[in-house]
Formats: C-alpha cells, structure tokens, sequence
C-alpha cells in the first residue's frame, strides 16, 4: 500500500535498556467502512446510513476476521433492502475503495493529453513494468467504447505454485477478506467487489476528466478465475 492512499496507521512501540522495537501497519478495515458511510450519505441519505452501518461502531482494527466478514454480509443485504436501484447500490460501494494514487492519475492524464489518443495511452500502460516487472494498471484493451482489463494476480509467485483452483483464485486477490471468504467457503455478495471497481473508477475519470462506469464482468469471489472489468467511456472519448 502506498502513502498516497491515504491509510490509516496504527503503531506499536517498546523500548528498554537495549533494543527499540517499533512496529507499524495499515489498518484498512477503517477506511472502508468511512468509504461506505460516505457513500451512503451521499448517494441514499441519512436514514440509509444509519440503518447500514448499524452495528459498526462495534468493530475496530482487533477485531477478528470473521466477525468483520458477518458485519459485511449483513451490510450488503441491508443495502440491498435500502436502496432499489442496482446502480445506486455500485455507486455507493465505489466509494469503498483505496485513494488511487494521485501521481499516477496526473501522468497518465498528462500522457492522454499529449498524446490524445486512448490506444496509445493504453499501449503505454500495458507496457508500465513498474511494480517488480509487471504493470501496475493491468493489460487494458479498448474495443468501442469500452476498455476491458483483467487485473494481474496480488502474489505471482502463489499464483504460480497454485496446485488448485481455490489457491489461485486466493492468489489472485488484493482484498483480505475475499481470500478469507474464498480460502474458508464463507458466503459474501459478489457486489461487494464494486469497492474495487471504485478504485479502477477513481483511474479511469482521473484521465479523461468525465463519469466512467465500472463494470464487473467476472470476480474471483463469484467463483472466476480472475477479475475482469469493463469501462465504459463517455461519449466522443475513443474517437
């Protein structure tokens, strides 16, 4: 995780006579969970925040895995209960995402706009070798007006020694929680994903300075081997 995505930090100190020991990590769960209530009070209202975050008051960053797991189910079907529209409910969970960071945003929106021209960006990001020799955007691929991607696997070197299905769909993952699902046959909605198609969201309207919608085309929580997205570009952009 880098700095620019805003994390919150939670540090451990101990010191005597002779050593210091400072340990330090990101607390993620936090952040998303002020990502949710954001998106609710902006998209649903007050009424609807209060009924969907019943109950997380409860957790901190010590709580265990699988009670923030049981948190999040039941805050996805409340929501669903909440709020009709499905978009409504995709916008909402954008919001869950990590902070893109800014520097990359400003790059490629500063590549776009001397090259004016989406294929050439996208030639450009495919070949970003940045992130020990893999390309931190994917391999993104325009057809219309749509840019499809599939994202690299969060541990290449598990991915590679997988012997199963379950171990690279595992591998595959970013998100603690959905290898946990996925590693202990727990349930969770596959809209909850849409906290991750709110992160290739913030990228992609970072660029073109206009609304993008992110669609989820396949996920390794819905059972996939890999996440795949759909961008749909404003009108006039691909031209």
């Amino acid at each position: 995780m880098t700095i620019d995505e805003d994390p919150l930090r939670e540090i451990h100190h101990r010191e005597n006579e002779s050593e210091i020991v400072k340990v330090q990590y990101t607390l993620q769960f936090p952040r998303w969970l002020e990502g949710l209530a954001k998106g609710l009070e902006e998209h649903a209202g007050e009424k609807a925040r209060q009924r969907v975050m019943s109950g997380s008051a409860a957790l901190d960053a010590n709580s265990p895995i699988e009670e923030r797991v049981a948190w999040v189910q039941g805050a996805l079907e409340r929501l669903n209960a909440v709020v009709d529209e499905d978009a409504t409910r995709r916008r909402i969970l954008n919001h869950c995402a990590h902070r893109y960071p800014q520097i990359r945003i400003e790059k490629l929106r500063a590549e776009y706009a001397r090259l004016k021209n989406v294929d050439a960006l996208l030639e450009l990001m495919r070949a970003d070798q940045s992130v020990g020799g893999r390309s931190w955007y994917g391999c993104p691929v325009r057809e219309g007006n749509i840019i499809y991607n599939v994202n690299d696997p969060a541990s290449p070197e598990e991915y590679q020694e997988a012997q199963t299905e379950t171990e690279k769909r595992i591998a595959r993952c970013f998100c603690p929680i959905v290898r946990f699902v996925i590693q202990n046959g727990k349930a969770l909605s596959p809209s909850f994903c849409n906290c991750s198609a709110g992160y290739t969201r913030q990228l992609y309207e970072g660029i073109f300075q206009q609304p993008v919608r992110v669609e989820i085309l396949e996920s390794v929580l819905q059972g996939n081997e890999r996440c795949r997205y759909a961008i749909h570009l404003p009108p006039g952009i691909a031209q």
